[in-house]
Protein backbone atom coordinates (compact mmCIF):
# COMPACT_ATOMS: atom_id res chain seq x y z
CA UNK A 1 0.00 0.00 0.00
CA UNK A 2 1.10 3.59 -0.52
CA UNK A 3 -0.27 5.03 2.74
CA UNK A 4 -2.71 4.43 5.58
CA UNK A 5 -5.24 6.91 6.95
CA UNK A 6 -8.16 6.93 9.36
CA UNK A 7 -10.86 9.37 8.33
CA UNK A 8 -14.59 9.70 8.12
CA UNK A 9 -16.34 9.84 4.76
CA UNK A 10 -19.67 9.07 3.11
CA UNK A 11 -19.78 5.28 3.09
CA UNK A 12 -23.12 5.16 1.21
CA UNK A 13 -21.19 5.07 -2.07
CA UNK A 14 -19.14 2.02 -0.95
CA UNK A 15 -16.14 3.72 -2.52
CA UNK A 16 -13.13 5.21 -0.79
CA UNK A 17 -10.25 7.02 -2.43
CA UNK A 18 -7.60 5.76 0.00
CA UNK A 19 -5.87 2.39 -0.17
CA UNK A 20 -6.93 1.54 3.40
CA UNK A 21 -9.67 3.23 5.38
CA UNK A 22 -11.98 2.62 8.34
CA UNK A 23 -15.51 3.74 9.01
CA UNK A 24 -16.31 6.31 11.65
CA UNK A 25 -16.51 3.95 14.65
CA UNK A 26 -13.54 1.83 13.53
CA UNK A 27 -15.55 -1.39 13.25
CA UNK A 28 -14.99 -1.96 9.50
CA UNK A 29 -11.79 -1.93 7.47
CA UNK A 30 -12.00 -1.13 3.73
CA UNK A 31 -9.26 -1.86 1.18
CA UNK A 32 -9.14 -0.93 -2.48
CA UNK A 33 -7.47 -3.52 -4.70
CA UNK A 34 -6.14 -3.75 -8.20
CA UNK A 35 -8.79 -5.42 -10.31
CA UNK A 36 -10.93 -6.85 -7.47
CA UNK A 37 -12.77 -3.73 -6.32
CA UNK A 38 -13.16 -2.78 -2.66
CA UNK A 39 -12.87 -5.35 0.09
CA UNK A 40 -14.43 -4.94 3.54
CA UNK A 41 -13.87 -6.85 6.79
CA UNK A 42 -14.97 -6.51 10.39
CA UNK A 43 -12.18 -5.30 12.72
CA UNK A 44 -11.43 -7.30 15.89
CA UNK A 45 -12.08 -5.64 19.24
CA UNK A 46 -8.36 -5.72 20.07
CA UNK A 47 -5.20 -6.66 18.25
CA UNK A 48 -2.24 -7.45 20.58
CA UNK A 49 1.02 -5.72 19.70
CA UNK A 50 4.43 -5.02 21.28
CA UNK A 51 3.32 -1.44 21.85
CA UNK A 52 1.17 1.44 20.74
CA UNK A 53 3.37 3.83 18.80
CA UNK A 54 3.57 7.60 19.26
CA UNK A 55 5.37 8.87 16.18
CA UNK A 56 4.75 12.63 16.23
CA UNK A 57 4.24 15.49 18.66
CA UNK A 58 0.82 16.48 17.29
CA UNK A 59 -2.00 17.18 19.71
CA UNK A 60 -4.27 14.68 17.96
CA UNK A 61 -4.59 12.40 14.98
CA UNK A 62 -2.82 9.28 13.83
CA UNK A 63 0.32 8.35 15.85
CA UNK A 64 -0.34 11.11 18.44
CA UNK A 65 -0.27 10.54 22.19
CA UNK A 66 -3.97 11.36 22.35
CA UNK A 67 -4.77 8.67 19.78
CA UNK A 68 -2.48 6.20 21.59
CA UNK A 69 -4.39 6.67 24.86
CA UNK A 70 -7.69 6.20 23.03
CA UNK A 71 -6.44 2.95 21.47
CA UNK A 72 -5.19 1.69 24.84
CA UNK A 73 -8.55 2.44 26.41
CA UNK A 74 -10.29 0.33 23.74
CA UNK A 75 -7.96 -2.59 24.26
CA UNK A 76 -8.34 -5.60 26.50
CA UNK A 77 -5.35 -6.50 28.65
CA UNK A 78 -2.02 -4.76 29.22
CA UNK A 79 -0.74 -2.10 26.80
CA UNK A 80 2.47 -0.14 26.38
CA UNK A 81 2.69 3.28 24.78
CA UNK A 82 6.13 3.68 23.21
CA UNK A 83 7.64 6.81 21.70
CA UNK A 84 9.21 6.67 18.25
CA UNK A 85 9.65 10.34 17.42
CA UNK A 86 12.03 11.29 14.59
CA UNK A 87 14.69 13.96 14.87
CA UNK A 88 12.90 15.76 12.03
CA UNK A 89 9.71 16.21 14.08
CA UNK A 90 8.86 19.92 14.50
CA UNK A 91 8.55 19.38 18.27
CA UNK A 92 12.21 18.35 18.58
CA UNK A 93 14.62 20.81 20.24
CA UNK A 94 18.18 19.78 19.31
CA UNK A 95 19.78 22.00 21.98
CA UNK A 96 17.87 20.25 24.76
CA UNK A 97 17.49 16.82 23.14
CA UNK A 98 13.75 16.80 23.88
CA UNK A 99 10.45 16.42 22.04
CA UNK A 100 7.55 18.64 23.20
CA UNK A 101 3.92 17.55 22.89
CA UNK A 102 1.66 20.62 23.15
CA UNK A 103 -1.88 19.65 24.08
CA UNK A 104 -4.78 21.94 23.11
CA UNK A 105 -7.36 20.30 25.39
CA UNK A 106 -7.48 17.73 28.16
CA UNK A 107 -6.20 14.31 27.18
CA UNK A 108 -8.64 11.40 27.60
CA UNK A 109 -8.55 9.73 31.00
CA UNK A 110 -6.59 6.49 31.18
CA UNK A 111 -9.62 4.32 31.87
CA UNK A 112 -8.38 0.82 31.01
CA UNK A 113 -6.13 -1.03 33.47
CA UNK A 114 -2.46 -1.90 33.01
CA UNK A 115 -1.16 0.80 30.66
CA UNK A 116 2.59 1.52 30.68
CA UNK A 117 3.56 4.92 29.24
CA UNK A 118 7.27 4.41 28.68
CA UNK A 119 9.12 7.69 28.19
CA UNK A 120 12.46 5.88 28.12
CA UNK A 121 11.42 4.13 24.91
CA UNK A 122 12.39 7.28 23.00
CA UNK A 123 16.05 6.59 23.80
CA UNK A 124 15.70 3.13 22.33
CA UNK A 125 14.03 4.55 19.24
CA UNK A 126 16.81 7.01 18.36
CA UNK A 127 19.60 4.85 19.74
CA UNK A 128 20.99 7.41 22.16
CA UNK A 129 20.23 9.39 25.29
CA UNK A 130 19.57 12.80 23.75
CA UNK A 131 18.89 14.46 27.14
CA UNK A 132 21.43 13.27 29.69
CA UNK A 133 19.85 15.55 32.32
CA UNK A 134 16.40 13.99 32.33
CA UNK A 135 13.48 12.65 30.27
CA UNK A 136 13.21 13.25 26.53
CA UNK A 137 9.42 13.62 26.28
CA UNK A 138 7.75 16.85 27.45
CA UNK A 139 3.99 17.13 27.90
CA UNK A 140 2.83 20.73 28.21
CA UNK A 141 0.32 23.26 26.90
CA UNK A 142 -0.12 26.79 25.66
CA UNK A 143 -3.91 26.54 26.11
CA UNK A 144 -3.87 27.32 29.84
CA UNK A 145 -7.42 28.67 29.64
CA UNK A 146 -8.72 25.33 28.29
CA UNK A 147 -6.46 22.59 29.64
CA UNK A 148 -7.17 21.66 33.29
CA UNK A 149 -4.82 18.70 33.83
CA UNK A 150 -2.05 16.65 32.30
CA UNK A 151 -2.51 12.88 32.61
CA UNK A 152 -5.57 11.52 34.42
CA UNK A 153 -5.56 7.93 35.75
CA UNK A 154 -8.99 6.56 36.60
CA UNK A 155 -7.97 2.90 36.38
CA UNK A 156 -5.51 0.52 38.06
CA UNK A 157 -2.04 -1.00 37.60
CA UNK A 158 -0.83 1.75 35.26
CA UNK A 159 2.77 2.96 35.11
CA UNK A 160 3.87 6.46 34.09
CA UNK A 161 7.61 6.60 33.57
CA UNK A 162 10.20 9.18 32.53
CA UNK A 163 8.10 12.09 31.30
CA UNK A 164 8.33 15.83 31.85
CA UNK A 165 4.96 17.45 32.60
CA UNK A 166 4.91 21.21 33.06
CA UNK A 167 2.93 24.46 32.69
CA UNK A 168 -0.35 22.66 33.44
CA UNK A 169 -2.87 24.96 35.23
CA UNK A 170 -3.98 22.02 37.37
CA UNK A 171 -2.35 18.72 38.37
CA UNK A 172 0.41 17.44 36.14
CA UNK A 173 -0.75 13.90 36.95
CA UNK A 174 -4.11 13.08 38.61
CA UNK A 175 -4.95 9.71 40.15
CA UNK A 176 -8.64 9.85 40.81
CA UNK A 177 -11.17 7.52 42.42
CA UNK A 178 -11.31 4.14 44.12
CA UNK A 179 -10.85 2.35 40.79
CA UNK A 180 -7.47 4.08 40.37
CA UNK A 181 -5.30 1.89 42.59
CA UNK A 182 -1.85 0.27 42.40
CA UNK A 183 -0.51 2.82 39.92
CA UNK A 184 3.07 4.08 39.86
CA UNK A 185 4.84 7.25 38.75
CA UNK A 186 8.63 7.03 38.44
CA UNK A 187 11.47 8.96 36.84
CA UNK A 188 9.28 11.97 35.97
CA UNK A 189 10.13 15.66 36.17
CA UNK A 190 6.97 17.52 37.14
CA UNK A 191 6.85 21.32 37.42
CA UNK A 192 10.31 21.78 35.90
CA UNK A 193 12.05 21.89 32.56
CA UNK A 194 13.71 18.78 31.13
CA UNK A 195 16.88 19.39 33.16
CA UNK A 196 14.99 19.51 36.45
CA UNK A 197 16.80 22.74 37.28
CA UNK A 198 14.33 25.45 36.15
CA UNK A 199 10.77 25.86 37.39
CA UNK A 200 7.97 25.60 34.83
CA UNK A 201 5.10 25.38 37.25
CA UNK A 202 2.08 23.18 37.29
CA UNK A 203 -0.51 24.02 39.92
CA UNK A 204 0.21 20.67 41.59
CA UNK A 205 2.54 17.92 40.44
CA UNK A 206 0.51 14.92 41.54
CA UNK A 207 -3.01 14.93 42.96
CA UNK A 208 -4.23 11.64 44.46
CA UNK A 209 -7.91 11.73 45.41
CA UNK A 210 -9.76 8.81 47.00
CA UNK A 211 -7.26 6.35 45.54
CA UNK A 212 -5.19 3.72 47.30
CA UNK A 213 -2.00 1.67 47.08
CA UNK A 214 -0.29 3.95 44.56
CA UNK A 215 3.50 4.35 44.46
CA UNK A 216 5.09 7.71 43.72
CA UNK A 217 8.86 7.52 43.35
CA UNK A 218 11.67 5.00 43.74
CA UNK A 219 14.88 4.59 45.66
CA UNK A 220 16.65 3.79 42.36
CA UNK A 221 18.41 7.04 41.44
CA UNK A 222 17.33 6.69 37.81
CA UNK A 223 13.68 6.46 38.80
CA UNK A 224 13.40 9.26 41.36
CA UNK A 225 10.80 11.89 40.54
CA UNK A 226 11.48 15.62 40.69
CA UNK A 227 8.34 17.27 42.11
CA UNK A 228 9.33 20.90 42.37
CA UNK A 229 8.71 24.46 41.26
CA UNK A 230 4.91 24.33 41.39
CA UNK A 231 2.62 27.21 42.24
CA UNK A 232 0.88 25.42 45.13
CA UNK A 233 1.74 21.92 46.45
CA UNK A 234 4.08 19.26 45.18
CA UNK A 235 1.87 16.26 46.06
CA UNK A 236 -1.70 16.19 47.38
CA UNK A 237 -3.22 13.16 49.12
CA UNK A 238 -6.89 13.79 49.85
CA UNK A 239 -10.22 12.09 50.46
CA UNK A 240 -11.50 9.49 52.94
CA UNK A 241 -10.59 6.63 50.59
CA UNK A 242 -7.10 7.96 49.93
CA UNK A 243 -5.05 5.38 51.81
CA UNK A 244 -1.99 3.17 51.75
CA UNK A 245 -0.19 5.30 49.17
CA UNK A 246 3.61 5.32 49.27
CA UNK A 247 5.58 8.50 48.51
CA UNK A 248 9.22 7.42 48.47
CA UNK A 249 12.55 8.54 47.05
CA UNK A 250 11.46 11.84 45.47
CA UNK A 251 13.02 15.27 45.24
CA UNK A 252 10.25 17.57 46.51
CA UNK A 253 11.16 21.26 46.31
CA UNK A 254 14.69 20.54 45.06
CA UNK A 255 16.47 19.95 41.79
CA UNK A 256 18.17 16.59 41.05
CA UNK A 257 21.37 18.24 42.31
CA UNK A 258 19.53 19.25 45.53
CA UNK A 259 19.42 22.96 44.79
CA UNK A 260 16.56 25.33 45.62
CA UNK A 261 13.37 24.83 43.56
CA UNK A 262 10.61 25.00 46.14
CA UNK A 263 6.90 24.53 45.67
CA UNK A 264 4.73 27.49 46.57
CA UNK A 265 3.04 25.95 49.60
CA UNK A 266 3.44 22.43 51.04
CA UNK A 267 5.86 19.92 49.62
CA UNK A 268 3.40 17.15 50.56
CA UNK A 269 -0.17 17.99 51.60
CA UNK A 270 -2.31 15.33 53.31
CA UNK A 271 -5.92 16.14 54.19
CA UNK A 272 -9.60 15.44 53.73
CA UNK A 273 -9.46 12.34 55.97
CA UNK A 274 -6.70 10.64 54.00
CA UNK A 275 -5.32 7.77 56.09
CA UNK A 276 -2.48 5.27 56.37
CA UNK A 277 -0.24 6.90 53.78
CA UNK A 278 3.55 6.70 54.04
CA UNK A 279 6.00 9.52 53.23
CA UNK A 280 9.41 7.86 53.38
CA UNK A 281 13.02 8.58 52.42
CA UNK A 282 12.35 11.67 50.30
CA UNK A 283 14.39 14.86 50.03
CA UNK A 284 11.92 17.63 50.94
CA UNK A 285 13.18 21.20 51.14
CA UNK A 286 12.70 24.88 50.23
CA UNK A 287 8.90 24.74 50.10
CA UNK A 288 6.91 27.91 50.77
CA UNK A 289 5.10 26.67 53.88
CA UNK A 290 6.06 23.21 55.12
CA UNK A 291 7.84 20.12 53.95
CA UNK A 292 4.90 17.91 54.97
CA UNK A 293 1.54 19.18 56.20
CA UNK A 294 -1.18 16.90 57.62
CA UNK A 295 -4.56 18.55 58.05
CA UNK A 296 -8.13 17.81 59.13
CA UNK A 297 -9.70 15.62 61.76
CA UNK A 298 -9.81 12.06 60.46
CA UNK A 299 -6.56 12.37 58.50
CA UNK A 300 -4.90 9.76 60.69
CA UNK A 301 -2.22 7.06 60.69
CA UNK A 302 -0.08 8.92 58.16
CA UNK A 303 3.55 7.95 58.69
CA UNK A 304 6.45 10.32 57.92
CA UNK A 305 9.73 8.42 58.13
CA UNK A 306 13.44 8.77 57.36
CA UNK A 307 13.05 11.81 55.10
CA UNK A 308 15.60 14.59 54.70
CA UNK A 309 13.47 17.66 55.52
CA UNK A 310 15.13 21.05 55.74
CA UNK A 311 15.00 24.73 54.81
CA UNK A 312 11.24 24.86 54.38
CA UNK A 313 10.07 28.40 54.98
CA UNK A 314 7.70 27.92 57.95
CA UNK A 315 8.49 24.50 59.37
CA UNK A 316 9.54 21.00 58.40
CA UNK A 317 6.44 19.04 59.48
CA UNK A 318 3.12 20.59 60.45
CA UNK A 319 0.41 18.46 62.07
CA UNK A 320 -2.87 20.38 62.15
CA UNK A 321 -5.29 20.30 65.05
CA UNK A 322 -6.81 16.81 65.44
CA UNK A 323 -4.89 15.40 62.45
CA UNK A 324 -2.80 12.24 62.94
CA UNK A 325 -4.72 11.62 66.17
CA UNK A 326 -3.32 14.93 67.46
CA UNK A 327 0.01 13.29 68.31
CA UNK A 328 2.43 15.71 69.96
CA UNK A 329 6.16 15.91 69.24
CA UNK A 330 8.50 14.35 71.78
CA UNK A 331 10.09 16.55 74.42
CA UNK A 332 13.89 16.38 74.25
CA UNK A 333 16.53 17.11 76.88
CA UNK A 334 20.24 17.27 76.11
CA UNK A 335 22.34 15.35 78.59
CA UNK A 336 26.04 14.60 78.61
CA UNK A 337 26.63 12.31 75.62
CA UNK A 338 22.92 11.54 75.27
CA UNK A 339 19.52 12.86 74.26
CA UNK A 340 16.70 11.96 76.63
CA UNK A 341 13.03 12.37 75.96
CA UNK A 342 9.38 11.74 76.69
CA UNK A 343 6.68 10.76 74.19
CA UNK A 344 3.80 8.33 73.61
CA UNK A 345 4.21 4.83 75.07
CA UNK A 346 6.07 2.39 72.80
CA UNK A 347 6.42 5.02 70.07
CA UNK A 348 9.15 4.86 67.43
CA UNK A 349 11.50 7.82 67.81
CA UNK A 350 13.41 8.96 64.73
CA UNK A 351 16.25 11.35 65.44
CA UNK A 352 17.55 13.95 63.01
CA UNK A 353 20.20 16.63 62.97
CA UNK A 354 20.25 19.92 61.11
CA UNK A 355 21.88 23.31 60.86
CA UNK A 356 18.52 24.69 61.99
CA UNK A 357 15.43 23.25 63.65
CA UNK A 358 14.27 20.82 60.93
CA UNK A 359 15.59 17.36 60.07
CA UNK A 360 18.07 17.24 57.21
CA UNK A 361 20.08 14.23 58.39
CA UNK A 362 18.42 11.05 59.63
CA UNK A 363 20.52 9.86 62.57
CA UNK A 364 18.69 6.70 63.63
CA UNK A 365 15.63 5.32 65.39
CA UNK A 366 14.89 3.95 68.85
CA UNK A 367 11.81 2.76 70.73
CA UNK A 368 10.27 4.48 73.72
CA UNK A 369 9.41 2.29 76.66
CA UNK A 370 5.93 1.66 78.06
CA UNK A 371 6.05 4.95 79.96
CA UNK A 372 7.14 6.87 76.84
CA UNK A 373 10.71 7.50 77.98
CA UNK A 374 13.76 7.05 75.76
CA UNK A 375 17.51 7.74 75.67
CA UNK A 376 19.63 8.11 72.53
CA UNK A 377 23.41 7.90 72.87
CA UNK A 378 24.44 8.30 69.23
CA UNK A 379 26.74 10.99 67.89
CA UNK A 380 24.88 13.55 65.79
CA UNK A 381 26.33 15.31 62.76
CA UNK A 382 24.40 18.30 64.09
CA UNK A 383 24.67 20.80 65.51
CA UNK A 384 20.95 20.71 66.34
CA UNK A 385 19.13 17.48 67.13
CA UNK A 386 15.38 17.01 66.78
CA UNK A 387 13.06 14.01 66.61
CA UNK A 388 9.65 12.76 65.52
CA UNK A 389 7.46 10.27 67.30
CA UNK A 390 5.34 7.66 65.49
CA UNK A 391 2.84 5.90 67.71
CA UNK A 392 1.84 2.26 67.45
CA UNK A 393 -1.01 3.19 65.07
CA UNK A 394 1.32 4.89 62.59
CA UNK A 395 0.61 8.54 63.44
CA UNK A 396 3.76 10.68 63.11
CA UNK A 397 4.29 13.94 64.97
CA UNK A 398 5.90 17.21 63.99
CA UNK A 399 9.57 17.75 64.80
CA UNK A 400 10.46 18.28 68.44
CA UNK A 401 11.96 21.54 69.62
CA UNK A 402 15.67 21.09 68.79
CA UNK A 403 18.46 20.73 71.31
CA UNK A 404 22.23 20.78 71.06
CA UNK A 405 23.97 17.75 72.59
CA UNK A 406 26.35 18.64 75.35
CA UNK A 407 29.99 17.81 74.79
CA UNK A 408 30.17 15.28 77.63
CA UNK A 409 32.17 15.08 80.88
CA UNK A 410 34.90 17.48 79.73
CA UNK A 411 32.47 20.32 78.92
CA UNK A 412 30.51 22.73 81.12
CA UNK A 413 27.21 24.47 80.51
CA UNK A 414 26.32 27.89 81.87
CA UNK A 415 22.72 29.03 81.95
CA UNK A 416 21.33 32.54 81.33
CA UNK A 417 18.03 32.88 83.22
CA UNK A 418 17.34 36.62 82.98
CA UNK A 419 17.53 39.47 80.47
CA UNK A 420 19.22 41.65 83.10
CA UNK A 421 22.72 42.63 82.02
CA UNK A 422 24.32 41.88 85.38
CA UNK A 423 23.60 39.83 88.47
CA UNK A 424 22.70 36.21 89.08
CA UNK A 425 21.80 34.33 85.90
CA UNK A 426 22.80 37.26 83.67
CA UNK A 427 24.82 37.08 80.46
CA UNK A 428 27.67 38.94 82.17
CA UNK A 429 27.87 36.44 85.02
CA UNK A 430 27.73 33.40 82.73
CA UNK A 431 30.47 34.82 80.50
CA UNK A 432 32.71 35.35 83.50
CA UNK A 433 32.10 31.77 84.64
CA UNK A 434 32.78 30.43 81.13
CA UNK A 435 36.05 32.36 80.95
CA UNK A 436 37.27 30.66 84.10
CA UNK A 437 36.43 27.18 82.76
CA UNK A 438 38.82 25.06 80.73
CA UNK A 439 37.98 22.96 77.69
CA UNK A 440 34.79 23.13 75.61
CA UNK A 441 31.86 24.94 77.18
CA UNK A 442 28.54 26.45 76.22
CA UNK A 443 26.14 29.16 77.28
CA UNK A 444 22.46 28.29 77.10
CA UNK A 445 19.35 30.40 77.62
CA UNK A 446 16.52 29.33 79.94
CA UNK A 447 14.64 32.62 80.40
CA UNK A 448 10.97 32.41 81.45
CA UNK A 449 8.17 34.25 79.69
CA UNK A 450 7.54 36.16 82.91
CA UNK A 451 10.88 37.97 82.45
CA UNK A 452 10.55 41.72 81.94
CA UNK A 453 12.57 41.54 78.73
CA UNK A 454 10.11 39.24 76.95
CA UNK A 455 7.97 40.74 74.16
CA UNK A 456 4.92 38.54 73.79
CA UNK A 457 4.10 40.24 70.47
CA UNK A 458 7.17 38.97 68.63
CA UNK A 459 8.24 36.10 70.91
CA UNK A 460 11.69 37.62 71.61
CA UNK A 461 13.69 38.17 74.81
CA UNK A 462 15.82 41.37 74.65
CA UNK A 463 19.03 41.78 76.65
CA UNK A 464 20.01 45.48 76.79
CA UNK A 465 23.73 45.99 77.30
CA UNK A 466 25.66 49.08 78.40
CA UNK A 467 29.08 47.67 77.61
CA UNK A 468 30.67 45.36 75.07
CA UNK A 469 30.53 41.70 76.04
CA UNK A 470 34.06 40.48 75.46
CA UNK A 471 34.62 36.79 74.67
CA UNK A 472 38.17 35.69 75.45
CA UNK A 473 37.65 31.97 76.12
CA UNK A 474 38.37 29.35 73.47
CA UNK A 475 35.81 26.69 72.39
CA UNK A 476 32.76 28.56 73.66
CA UNK A 477 29.33 27.97 72.10
CA UNK A 478 26.59 30.53 72.75
CA UNK A 479 23.42 28.64 71.91
CA UNK A 480 20.46 30.93 71.22
CA UNK A 481 18.26 28.03 70.12
CA UNK A 482 18.45 26.55 73.61
CA UNK A 483 15.71 29.05 74.54
CA UNK A 484 13.34 27.26 72.17
CA UNK A 485 14.09 23.93 73.84
CA UNK A 486 13.59 25.46 77.29
CA UNK A 487 10.09 26.85 76.65
CA UNK A 488 9.06 23.90 74.46
CA UNK A 489 8.01 25.97 71.45
CA UNK A 490 9.39 28.20 68.70
CA UNK A 491 8.07 31.52 69.98
CA UNK A 492 9.56 33.41 67.01
CA UNK A 493 9.14 31.32 63.85
CA UNK A 494 10.72 34.11 61.81
CA UNK A 495 14.09 34.17 63.53
CA UNK A 496 16.06 33.91 66.82
CA UNK A 497 14.42 34.29 70.23
CA UNK A 498 17.35 36.05 71.94
CA UNK A 499 18.22 39.64 70.95
CA UNK A 500 21.10 41.78 72.21
CA UNK A 501 20.29 45.51 72.08
CA UNK A 502 23.16 48.00 72.31
CA UNK A 503 21.19 51.25 72.39
CA UNK A 504 22.14 51.89 76.03
CA UNK A 505 25.84 51.88 75.09
CA UNK A 506 25.65 55.42 73.76
CA UNK A 507 26.83 56.96 70.50
CA UNK A 508 30.41 55.67 70.85
CA UNK A 509 29.34 52.02 70.90
CA UNK A 510 31.41 49.77 68.62
CA UNK A 511 29.86 46.35 69.10
CA UNK A 512 27.65 44.48 71.53
CA UNK A 513 29.72 41.27 71.50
Amino acid sequence: RRHTRYYQCDWSSDVCSSDLAMNGDCTKLYASTWGDGIWMTETPDYVPSPGIRVANTHDSGLWSLREAINLANRGIGADTIRFDLPLEDPGYAPSAGTWTILIDSDLPAISDDSLFIDGNSQQESVGEDTNIDGPEIILTTNATDIVSRGLLLSSAYNRISHLVVNVIPGPGISINGESAHNNSVTGCYLGTDASGEIAQANQFDIYIYNSNHNLIGSMDIEDRNVLSGNSIHGIVLAGPNCSNNMISGNFIGLTPTKQYLGNGSHGVFIGGKATQNVIEENDIAFNGLTGVGVWDQGSDQNTISKNSIHDNIVTGILIGADANADIQPPVLTAGNKSIEGQTSPNATIELFSDEDGQGEIFEGAIMADESGQFIWTGKAQGPFVTATATDVSGNTSAFAAPVIPKSGGNGDSFIVTTTSETGTGSITETLEAAHSSTGAKRIEFNIPKSDAGFDVGNGVWTIKTRQTLNITADSLTIDGRSQTAFIGEDSNPFGPEIMFDGQLMGEDRKSVV
